[in-house]
């Protein structure tokens, strides 16, 4: 069984109960949860310091709120959200405008297992100025500065579209072989699923910015080309670039 999942109790919010897929969500929690329904309680017990990650249930505006809440958090804002719904025809837009990392539909056992694991690992190891909130997994201490030369030598090279396994091996003075190894004991993926999300983040960041065109950052993230970009977007964050930037407007236009 997964350690990070066994280490990693969760906090799911949820507008009304019962509520089926909060249960379920909550039966899947092999590190142990807790179903709330009120965004103030839910508040005060993520700032205790107990809960890895908070799962919101949608639809329903008090998840956007919360999770807007957490995001402005200075002890919070790293505590990773991710959303579940049960409804094939709700728009991820406004959960991941709020700052959710997620938006899932009808998930698996397996597939919220992975989220889960994904998200809290993504969360520790692709942060620049690291996590505020208690950490999500127990690293070893070598792993720790492994990871951090690796994730460096990235950051530094992430515009090259041509940033290949055997470079990074060559950078971090192993062979491709030891390298994949590696990596995938240490951060539970392979190093170019690592460098696909990185690069995802600086994307994203960048979108955030408002400050480059869409054309722009497929360079500055080190894509080789637009479409794959799209796709690689909308498979993590739920919707295209242009969709993402567009909801963030609709939120601007709104306050």
């Amino acid at each position: 069984m997964n350690s990070v999942l066994c280490g990693s109790r969760i906090l799911i919010f949820a507008e009304s109960l019962p509520n089926p897929l909060a249960t379920m969500l909550e039966n899947w929690s092999v590190g142990g949860a807790d179903i709330i329904d009120n965004e103030d309680v839910a508040y005060r017990l993520l700032n205790s310091g107990q809960y890895r990650i908070l799962c919101g249930v949608a639809p329903g505006t008090g998840v956007i709120g919360l999770c807007r809440v957490v995001k402005s958090s200075e002890r919070l804002r790293s505590c990773p959200v991710v959303v579940f719904s049960s409804s094939e025809t709700e728009s991820p837009e406004p959960y991941l405008s709020a700052g959710a990392e997620s938006f899932l539909v009808k998930p698996s056992q397996q597939v919220f297992a992975a989220q889960i694991v994904s998200t809290l690992r993504n969360r520790t190891y692709l942060s620049g100025s690291g996590p505020v909130f208690p950490a999500c997994c127990n690293v070893p201490s070598r792993d720790e500065a492994f990871i951090s030369r690796l994730r460096n030598f990235i950051s530094s090279n992430i515009k090259d579209p041509d940033l290949s396994v055997s470079r990074l091996a060559s950078a971090m003075n192993m062979s491709p072989s030891n390298l994949f190894r590696r990596v995938r004991e240490s951060m539970g993926m392979s190093p170019n699923l690592l460098v696909n999300e990185m690069r995802l983040s600086k994307a994203k960041e960048l979108l955030d910015g408002n400050e480059k065109e869409i054309s722009e950052i497929v360079f500055y993230a080190g894509f080789n080309s637009h479409s794959y970009f799209s796709k690689c977007f909308r498979r993590r964050y739920g919707m295209s670039p242009s969709e993402y930037l567009n909801s963030k407007y609709e939120d601007i236009r709104i306050e």
